[in-house]
């Protein structure tokens, strides 16, 4: 993802990710050294997040202050999403369940080509 586009993330009503504890949603950045950086940015299940009135969960990734309920801030440039399920469910853990994909609401698209990650070695 590109921090400076704007994306939603929406879970459909029921669709939110079975656990019995909690997740969350968070970015992750590039550094200037290319490395991914875990951010301060993050949803939590547990904070009062609003749901849309048919009852999914549309939470909205953008650079700039979105002004509305479930907003994850987005620092300009690539970034990753990182959803972390905290105690969860045999539908999770079997693959029966699968996160919705991120999608480019809006603007234009500045990214023509999709660049390898690299990941950090543990």
């Amino acid at each position: 993802l590109i921090g400076s586009e704007p994306y939603i993330v929406r879970f459909a009503p029921g669709a939110a990710p079975p656990v019995d504890g909690f997740w969350t949603l968070g970015l992750a950045a590039r550094a200037p050294s290319g490395a991914l950086r875990a951010g301060g940015r993050l949803l939590d299940s547990r904070d009062a997040l609003a749901l849309d009135p048919d009852g999914a969960l549309t939470v909205r990734i953008d650079h700039q202050p979105a002004g509305a309920p479930n907003w994850l801030p987005a620092p300009a440039g690539r970034l990753r999403l990182r959803l972390k399920l905290y105690w969860p469910k045999a539908a999770a853990l079997g693959g029966g369940w699968r996160p919705p994909p991120p999608e480019r609401i809006g603007g234009s698209h500045r990214s023509s080509t999709p660049q390898p990650e690299h990941r950090e070695s543990p």
